[in-house]
């Protein structure tokens, strides 16, 4: 029996030996990989990216020169071509500043060398192309030489691209008078007697002047009597003693080359004051008279 149960322990011992090795070399399998597992054949990983917005270009023509209107103004024209590859639609405005090349785009709207359109109008569109026309109102004193027109396109994203042209300012020369139609030296002055009146001359465009006055004579009703234009004496002060010429019969006068009346650079007009003095000889015939001054205007 003692035997028996000898054995019996024997054998147990030797299944749990048995048991703890299988145990041991399972593990070290699992550690080697020898043991299948659950296979991952596929990663899914997501990926982002920021596209900008392409910008537009832009393309600028304009008139290669351009001739004020003396004491007017006119309307000019920078045209636009914008091209968007996001379409024409994505383009969200045009402006234009238009100014003398050697003054320079920064400053104020002065007239003379500066003017902006803040707004373009378009014209045209069509897939990604969209025609802008930016209309400038040119005052007659606009200065001479070569000017630019600078635009400035903007699309949806804030982008900003700009364009230019250039052109050339023609010089012009104009002037006018006030009073504009008569010089009235009273309605009566009695033969030996004298009438001061006075008349400003201005420089209506874009080039100092020099000026030429000359007349024709006063006639009474269809001339049955006449009043040389010889009696009629100017200069360009209030000083008696400065109206002391004559003025000459048309086409035998000649140019004041020291008179130089510049171009106006504002709102302000430039303008210089005549003195006249007529003096009716005695013996004149009594009578409504009229006579004419001519004002001629040259480069100065």
């Amino acid at each position: 029996m003692e035997t028996k149960t000898r054995a019996y322990l024997y054998i147990g011992a030797l299944l749990v030996v048995l048991i703890s090795l299988s145990l041991v070399i399972l593990e070290q399998k699992k550690i080697l990989g020898l043991v299948p597992g659950v296979n991952i054949t596929t990663s899914n990983v997501s990926m982002t990216v920021s596209v900008g917005n392409n910008p537009p270009t832009v393309a600028v023509t304009l008139e290669s020169s351009v001739a004020p209107y003396a004491f007017n103004t006119q309307q000019i024209h920078c045209n636009v071509t914008a091209v968007d590859a996001n379409g024409a639609s994505d383009i969200s405005g045009v402006n234009v500043t238009f100014y003398n090349t050697t003054a320079g785009e920064t400053g104020s709207s002065d007239k003379l060398s500066r003017y902006f359109n803040y707004s373009c109008a378009r014209s045209e569109s069509a897939g990604n192309v969209a025609l802008y026309n930016c209309t400038l109102i040119l005052y007659w004193y606009a200065s001479q030489g070569g000017w630019t027109c600078k635009a400035y396109v903007n699309d949806s994203a804030q982008n900003v691209v700009s364009g230019t042209a250039t052109t050339n300012m023609d010089m012009c020369i104009g002037i006018g008078t006030d009073p504009t139609s008569t010089l009235d030296f009273g309605p009566s002055i009695v033969p030996g007697g004298t009438s001061n009146q006075t008349t400003n001359v201005s420089n209506r465009c874009n080039q100092r002047i020099d000026l030429k006055t000359e007349g024709e004579h006063f006639c009474l009703t269809s001339c049955t009597s006449t009043m040389l234009i010889g009696n009629v004496t100017y200069g360009f002060s209030k000083d008696a003693a400065a109206i002391g010429s004559s003025v000459p019969l048309g086409g035998t006068g000649s140019f004041n080359s020291t008179y130089n009346l510049e171009p106006q650079i504002s709102d302000t007009t430039s303008n210089l004051t005549h003195y006249f003095m007529l003096k009716v000889l005695v013996g004149q015939a009594s009578g409504s008279y009229t006579g004419y001054l001519n004002l001629t205007a040259q480069t100065g």
